[in-house]
């Protein structure tokens, strides 16, 4: 199988933790070169590929030619600028979310490239997370017509993520996953969606979706802090799905034995030293970037869910500035 020449733009911590690893152990694609504008960023980078090219900027790792493909990890607001550069000298995109940092921005985009979308895939990495692509299949067959209720939470600690890159909004950063999980394991869209910011310095929001005949009632917790944490419960007529972050399985009902088989798996996972399904989601993510690369798939998600998500983190802000008073959260 022909090698992927990857050029990285941004050498931040989404780079280092989950695009390199993704990247060095995969054998269909290598790194040919990194761009950052902060010297010791893209020197950690290249040194950890293998002493790969660095160049300052993603225009000057363009110029010199010599890549197949590009991810784009830099700051959101450089996002759509990048791609387009790269998009023009005729090398698809793998765009780390958000697709852009405005709403203007990304229909912008959308435009510039129109006829060219195939070259454009996004990095919602949770679409290939392996427990949520057995409740999307799970959902499609078994629950197509059933009303869902569906609890999303996430937590992060942004003190291990943003020592090297500016503040990110916790919108672009946690909300834009959520919503685009939304449509992902229903198949519905938005109808309504409402907003406020918490107590406690995050955003819940509500939202109501249709699918076929029945309905999807969603409520969306993002927010920083201590520990981490991500789940996803959804209640599908009489059957419970939670996936959590810290399971590689995706938890039915209340099983009394769901836990010691958790235990059992981070055991038996670190003592093998195998990834984690939420680290191996970049590696599939990856690998159906290079087949996009190689003309053998179509992008999944592509720009128009790149539009979508960043549609749905507008209206959230625009209800946030409606309703500027916080409310209380409880669990």
């Amino acid at each position: 199988m022909e090698t992927i020449c990857v050029g990285v733009a941004g050498c931040g911590r989404i780079t280092e933790r989950c695009h390199l690893p993704a990247l060095l152990g995969f054998e269909g694609g290598s790194i040919r070169a990194v761009a950052d504008p902060k010297p010791e960023r893209r020197r950690l980078i290249a040194t950890r590929a293998g002493n790969c090219q660095r160049f300052p900027s993603a225009r000057e790792m363009l110029a010199a030619g010599g890549l197949d493909a590009l991810i784009v990890a830099s700051p959101p607001e450089t996002h759509t600028a990048v791609a387009l550069a790269a998009i023009g000298a005729g090398i698809p995109v793998l765009i780390e979310k958000p697709l852009a940092a405005s709403l203007e921005d990304a229909e912008n985009f959308a435009v510039a490239v129109a006829g060219m979308e195939e070259r454009v895939v996004m990095g919602f990495n949770r679409r290939w997370w392996a427990p949520l692509l057995e409740l999307r299949a799970s959902l499609a067959s078994d629950y197509s017509r059933a009303d869902l209720s569906i609890d999303m939470v996430q937590v992060s600690d942004s003190r291990a993520w943003d020592a090297c890159a500016p503040a990110a909004s916790l919108l672009d950063d946690l909300a834009c996953h959520q919503l685009d999980l939304l449509r992902f394991l229903t198949g519905g869209e938005v109808q309504s969606l409402e907003a406020r910011a918490t107590d406690d310095g995050g955003v819940l929001a509500r939202v109501e979706m249709t699918r076929g005949r029945a309905r999807v009632e969603a409520s969306c917790y993002v927010a920083y802090g201590r520990p981490s944490v991500e789940r996803i419960e959804v209640q599908a007529g009489t059957e419970r799905f939670l996936a959590h972050h810290s399971s590689d399985r995706l938890r039915r009902g209340e099983a009394r034995l769901a836990y010691g088989r958790e235990l059992l798996d981070a055991i038996g996972r670190r003592v093998a030293r195998r990834p984690s399904a939420m680290t191996r989601s970049f590696e599939l993510q990856l690998r159906h970037f290079c087949d996009v690369v190689r003309g053998k798939a179509r992008p999944s998600p592509g720009l128009a869910d790149g539009l979508a998500a960043v549609r749905m983190v507008e209206r959230v802000r625009q209800r946030l500035t409606a309703s500027p008073e916080k409310i209380e959260r409880s669990e």
